[in-house]
């Protein structure tokens, strides 16, 4: 923005609201998540920001129209991370207790939520680090258009784990929806007709008559 639009560092800092505006909508998304399972919700948030990553390429002279493109486009890919980041905060806490069921006190008396929403801060402020490193390296020996659509790139790539793995590997068929697996358990039929309790997204025995 300093190149093309000639903004102080006041202005530069100011492009940064439309895209901490969404993330007033988070709760909504979450609420999205809880109802209907995080997979495709944060499937959607990945590829919603492609399209945008690639038309920054647009954005490349100062006009107001191109002040207001790149504000929308900023915008949307705020919204994109507000998508995101609800059903993956929630599947960290799913996995923890997918785990404890499995192996009951592999992460000792107090369990390790704390120690999984560590590990999520560290590869986001990993992500934060490389993300601008690639970024200043692609615009300086590629230019700007190529600079938006290798960030596209990487983030279609990270849509494809979050298809396979969040919420349950894609391939089973109980899948659980956000709302079964905040229960953390429910009963599933099984071929004698008995009742299975499942939690966390393991078979854990039969309920009790």
């Amino acid at each position: 923005v300093s190149r093309i639009f000639g903004w102080s560092p006041i202005g530069a800092g100011l492009i940064f609201i439309p895209i901490l505006v969404p993330s007033f909508a988070s709760p909504l998304f979450g609420a999205i998540s809880d109802k209907y399972g995080p997979r495709w919700l944060a499937v959607s948030g990945f590829m919603l920001a492609v399209p945008c990553l690639v038309l920054l390429r647009l954005v490349d002279h100062n006009t107001t129209r191109q002040v207001v493109l790149l504000c929308a486009l900023l915008a949307i890919l705020g919204t994109a991370m507000a998508i995101v980041m609800p059903p993956l905060m929630a599947e960290i806490t799913y996995i923890v207790e997918a785990k404890e069921v499995r192996s009951p006190g592999i992460f000792g008396a107090k369990g390790a939520y704390a120690q999984a929403y560590g590990l999520f801060v560290m590869a986001f402020a990993g992500g934060c680090l490389i993300g601008p490193i690639w970024a200043g390296f692609v615009y300086d020996n590629s230019g700007w258009g190529t600079m938006g659509w290798s960030l596209a790139i990487l983030s279609a790539g990270g849509a494809v784990p979050v298809l396979i793995w969040t919420g349950g590997l894609v391939t089973r068929d109980n899948a659980k929806t956000g709302a079964e697996r905040a229960a953390g358990k429910r009963e599933v039929k099984g071929v004698d007709g008995d009742v299975d309790v499942e939690a966390g997204g393991v078979m854990v025995g039969q309920e009790a008559k």
